[in-house]
């Protein structure tokens, strides 16, 4: 094979490799995760779980006990990768869910989450332990998770957002 063939080929090789490389990158950005793998105290046995969810822009000090009906709807949401943002959604709600199991989770003592919902689809989840440094945001992939979690909210005795 002369240098030319050998060189076209070589480029071709590449390129194919990049395009490979490239589509595993866009996929795994773009792929589906249920909420329970970002937030794995979700995974939990109802009894050792507890979700606290507050809505806004309600200006209220109070906080519904949610139980296992806001376990299951967060447990089994699906979401994509989203973008981004020092900004939050103008309604939405505020979930702390916390593990009492301590280390089964692979954390010492007790594991709290910090899972912000809002009603335009966005979804922030983080240890708060460490909000900055392990904030990840999401999407809502069908659209319908704020609106479970606010049906929920209401029949447990939360106050209708205005």
């Amino acid at each position: 094979m002369t240098r030319k063939k050998v060189a076209v080929l070589l480029a071709m090789v590449l390129f194919a490799a990049a395009a490979v490389v490239t589509s595993i990158v866009v996929w795994s950005l773009r792929r589906p995760l249920r909420l329970v793998n970002l937030c794995p105290s979700l995974a939990s046995s109802e009894l050792f779980v507890g979700v606290q969810a507050t809505a806004w822009p309600t200006q209220t000090e109070t906080s519904v006990d949610m139980g296992t009906d806001f376990q299951y709807i967060l447990r089994d949401a699906w979401v994509t990768k989203g973008v981004k943002t020092d900004q939050g959604p103008d309604v939405g709600m505020l979930i702390h869910v916390k593990d009492y199991l301590g280390d089964v989770n692979g954390y010492p003592g007790e594991v709290t989450y910090s899972i912000e919902v809002g009603q335009d689809g966005f979804v922030s989840v983080a240890r708060t332990d460490d909000l900055e440094g392990t904030r990840t945001y999401w999407k809502d992939k069908d659209g319908d998770l704020f609106d479970k979690l606010y049906q929920c909210y209401l029949q447990n005795g939360g106050e209708e957002i205005q």
